[in-house]
């Protein structure tokens, strides 16, 4: 089968034999900028600009969500880190609670135990132990809510073990 800019190869696949002619060439620049400008089609769906892209306005509970998320899958929550990381987090801590501290501690986050080393005097046994005891003083002993009270703890213990789970199984074999 003959086709004005290639043709079918026998499994059917299209191969290109030639260039496109100008005459067929379509400049979308000029349409892509008039939809840049056009926000209608946002409006009629209730989108706003700031909601699209990386410019999505980070309300006070996403912006918290995020630095929860941040939190319990280990990243490093200093304030340059994540400035130069996720520019628009950052930015949007800073307007909604004024500064990225405060922003860590309306997220739920305890900064006494936010820093970026293990603590001293922790060996396999004393984080069994750690385990042990906050099961028997009835507090939760899910990752996410450790993470959040006792980070350097909770991060030492998932790096010791490869995962919560297994620390939490060697913690009580019997279960």
């Amino acid at each position: 089968m003959s086709h004005p800019f290639g043709s079918r190869s026998s499994n059917g696949l299209f191969i290109e034999t030639a260039t496109v002619p100008f005459k067929y060439r379509i400049d979308l620049s000029a349409h892509f900028t008039d939809c840049l400008r056009d926000t209608s089609s946002f409006d009629n769906l209730g989108v706003t600009a700031n909601d699209v892209g990386r410019c999505r306005d980070l309300t006070p509970e996403r912006n918290k969500f995020r630095l929860r998320r941040l939190c319990t899958t280990g990243y490093d929550l200093g304030a340059m880190v994540n400035r130069s990381r996720d520019r628009a987090l950052y930015d949007a801590a800073i307007r909604h609670f004024g500064s990225w501290r405060e922003a860590i501690a309306e997220a739920g986050i305890n900064l006494a135990n936010v820093t970026r080393h293990k603590p001293k005097n922790l060996d396999r046994d004393a984080m069994l132990l750690w385990i042990r005891n906050r099961k028997e003083a009835g507090q939760p002993i899910t990752f996410c809510e450790v993470c959040f009270e006792n980070r350097d703890f909770a991060l030492a213990i998932k790096r010791e073990f490869r995962s919560w789970s297994r620390a939490v199984k060697a913690a009580f074999p019997q279960q």
